[in-house]
């Protein structure tokens, strides 16, 4: 549940999926929230979360909405600062994998 937000929770809303070229993993970015998530799905029928990055979105720290529950996290991410010293905007929206597989390219292109 938040505070600060038009509704009393604030669901994920997910810009993006895509599969590995090896079947193995699945990745999404969660453009609301602010995460990219990748899931182990080598058990189709039981995915694991194995990797999870924070890339802005709009429950970081300095945001106005407030993180009153939260059944994953203990809390807030913090804000990304880029090298310019300027903050990064927005959330995660579009990612490509490189073809080697080993790159994962991320847009936050609706800002």
């Amino acid at each position: 549940t938040v505070e600060g937000w038009a509704l009393p929770e604030m669901p994920g809303l997910i810009t993006d999926i895509l599969v590995s070229l090896d079947d193995r993993y699945l990745y999404f970015s969660n453009w609301l929230h602010g995460d990219i998530r990748q899931y182990d799905i080598t058990d189709t029928r039981n995915p694991k979360l194995v990797g999870q990055v924070w890339l802005g979105g709009s429950i970081c720290t300095d945001s106005n909405v407030k993180v009153t529950k939260d059944t994953e996290r203990t809390t807030q991410p913090e804000p990304i600062t880029l090298k310019n010293g300027k903050r990064l905007e927005g959330g995660p929206q579009m990612i490509q994998m490189s073809l080697d597989g080993k790159r994962l390219y991320v847009s936050n292109s609706l800002y």
